[in-house]
């Protein structure tokens, strides 16, 4: 594999711009390691990674793989064979298929949390990065406790999309979590477990979490996949109203301030709703360009931030 990543650290989008991309391309199989793990698999595989930088995602949460403890010890690892949980530090030299594992404690550029299988025939290069990012955003918001605090530590998602050789043959997209600026590396391990939240904590992020998951999607559309738009925008507009009932009888909001918080956040959701079951009606680009232009209202994120800090969570900025 070849990461045609700069050596130097890539400069990360706007939250409005695509999301930029470092394609990897097939390099000569490498001998296969003494434990028996089969090469092969990571010479056919030829990956793109892409550093997500837009607002939030939808779909299913069922049936994504969860991230294991990690993986301790320095050493070369092959990409495709590298356990899940494993942290390791991107390679100086390219092309490579192999990257230095690192235990999880110490410094370190990624953390892989998920491998995911995206199915069905080989749509192109457009709709596979498309899929991958979809299925590697839901494994993160399924993996993570709280998805939106990786930013309060500058971290956010890369994702590796195979290409047509190895999508033909089962191939899955890859999950990893890293500086958002590619550096400077990531100290500690990135996974979170239940217990690292309060009842309270996990009751409200559980009820904001799908609404997350399709702003994020929707946000991360490019003007070309605009007809993947629409969709999520009927299923959003579904999702807000759902929220807005759940955050008028929740037990989490335990204070005066917090249900008058919880009570602005409701209306923000309704009126979101409105103007996502709106979008969800367009037909052609221009109006999906012109509707999705002043589509989100900042309103929402603030009041979300507000409840979030006054339950002890840390900024999702």
């Amino acid at each position: 594999m070849t990461d045609a990543q700069p050596p130097s650290p890539p400069v990360p989008a706007s939250p409005s711009a695509e999301p930029f991309e470092h394609p990897w391309t097939p390099v000569q199989p490498v001998p296969p390691p003494k434990s028996g793990r089969n090469a092969k698999a990571a010479a056919s595989i030829a990956l793109g990674l892409l550093g997500l930088l837009a607002v939030v995602v939808c779909f299913s949460l069922s049936g994504l793989p969860s991230a294991l403890p990690g993986f301790g010890g320095s050493a070369q690892q092959q990409v495709a064979s590298m356990p899940i949980g494993s942290c390791y530090d991107e390679p100086a030299q390219h092309p490579v298929n192999r990257v230095t594992v690192v235990p999880c404690s110490g410094p370190h550029d990624r953390q892989l949390f998920a491998r995911v299988r995206v199915g069905g025939s080989y749509p192109g290069l457009a709709e596979a990065e498309w899929k991958s990012l979809v299925v590697c955003q839901q494994a993160l918001f399924a993996d993570f406790v709280d998805p939106w605090a990786l930013r309060s530590k500058g971290v956010e998602l890369r994702y590796y999309y195979p290409v047509q050789s190895s999508w033909d043959s089962g191939g899955a997209a890859w999950c990893t979590v890293g500086p958002a600026n590619g550096w400077p590396a990531v100290r500690g391990d990135l996974q979170q477990s239940a217990a690292s939240r309060t009842a309270q904590q996990r009751a409200y992020l559980d009820t904001v979490r799908q609404t997350g998951l399709l702003r994020r999607e929707l946000g991360a559309l490019t003007p070309g996949g605009w007809r993947q738009g629409p969709a999520l925008a009927a299923q959003l507009a579904v999702a807000d109203r759902a929220e807005a009932r759940a955050l008028g009888s929740l037990s989490a909001l335990d204070s005066d301030f917090l249900r008058a918080q919880g009570s602005g956040l409701a209306r923000s959701d309704l009126a979101e709703a409105t103007r996502a079951e709106a979008l969800g009606a367009v037909t052609s680009q221009q109006d999906w360009t012109a509707g999705i232009k002043g589509f989100w209202d900042g309103s929402l994120a603030s009041e979300n931030e507000t409840i979030r800090l006054n339950i002890g969570l840390p900024t999702s900025y």
